[in-house]
Order: C-alpha cells, then structure tokens, then sequence
C-alpha cells in the first residue's frame, strides 16, 4: 500500500514540474489567422513585411505613413510557459499581420500584468519607431546582445510558426526557412 502512494505522490510531483500552458490573445485568434491566410486575406513576404518581437508588451500600433492611411493596429500574441521545479519559464511572442513594405509604425500602447495589476502605458502618437523597409519577416528587439538576438528570434519564430503551421502558405515558408537559417548559423 505505501509503494502504491508514494507512486502516485512521485508522479503528482513529476506532473507539477513538467507542467506547462500556453495562452493567445490580441487581435485575432489562431484560427481566424490561419483562415485569413487560407482566403489570401494577408499581404504575402514578397510584397509585406510581418513585425514580430519576443518577451515584448506591445498591445497596439499607429501607421503613420500617409500613403497608406493612419490606422491603429492591434497586436496578436502568445505566451508560453513551462515549470520546472517551481521555476516558471515564460516566452511569448508578439506580432502585427503583413503590413505593406514602407508602413511607419509608432507604438501606442502596452499592456500587461504584474501580479494582480494591470497596467497599461500610452505613448502618443508623435514620431516613428519601426519602418517596414522591407518584404518578409521583420524582427524587432534593439536590446539584445547579436547572440541573443538571434536565440530571441528563433525562439519568437517558434511561437510564431504555430500560426502559419499547415496553411502551406509563402510565410509558413519563410518562417520555417528563416529558423533553419538561425540553426545553421549557431
């Protein structure tokens, strides 16, 4: 009898150190996109620019280039975490549809928990922080170190993936191509 209830003791333990969940939000739903992408509702990486960060709190964007119209953009994004012993790793990834190459964008507001609290943070709408100068994936993050930055993208990549996975779309190409690309080079 007491082998039988420190086995199943062990194997709760075993369960709460391997556990691990994962949460969407923003925008649009995982679903929604993959349809999108499906209906070829979203620009394509030769002729957009799809921005995507990790461990960010972007909530929403103001393109600001006037050849294309002043419009709030909300970000779509995904949080994933593993337990390990009490230790909690958290990655999430955050990112904005195609947007035409040549799209100015000012961040506009964050939001995120600390504990109970929710905070958010406005920042106007006065200045550029991101031009799309160019087709395909658009990695943002100017505080990692080049090694860093590399795991940070291929790590956000990952997290992206699961969105485009299975639609057999240019960008699930390209996003499977660029995280090869990011292994090899380690």
């Amino acid at each position: 009898m007491n082998k039988k209830i420190i086995f199943a003791m062990l194997t709760g333990i075993a369960l709460l150190c391997l556990s691990g969940c994962a949460s969407t939000g923003g925008a649009k739903s995982e679903s929604s996109i993959k349809k999108e992408i499906k209906n070829s509702e979203f620009l394509g990486p030769k002729e957009g620019a799809l921005l995507f960060g990790h461990n960010v709190v972007w909530s929403e964007f103001l393109q600001q280039n006037p050849d294309y119209g002043y419009k709030l953009y909300k970000t779509n994004w995904r949080d994933e975490s593993t337990t390990i012993v009490l230790v909690t790793i958290v990655n999430n990834m955050t990112f904005l549809e195609p947007l035409p190459v040549g799209s100015e964008l000012k961040l506009y507001k964050t939001s995120y928990y600390s504990g109970n609290t929710h905070y958010t943070d406005y920042y106007g709408i006065a200045g550029v922080d991101i031009v799309l100068n160019k087709p395909g994936l658009f990695f943002y993050g100017d505080n990692y170190e080049e090694k860093d930055r590399a795991e940070a993208e291929l790590k956000a990549l990952e997290i992206l993936y699961k969105y485009f996975k299975g639609t057999g779309s240019e960008w699930e190409t390209e996003i499977v191509n660029r995280m090869e690309e990011l292994k090899n080079a380690k």
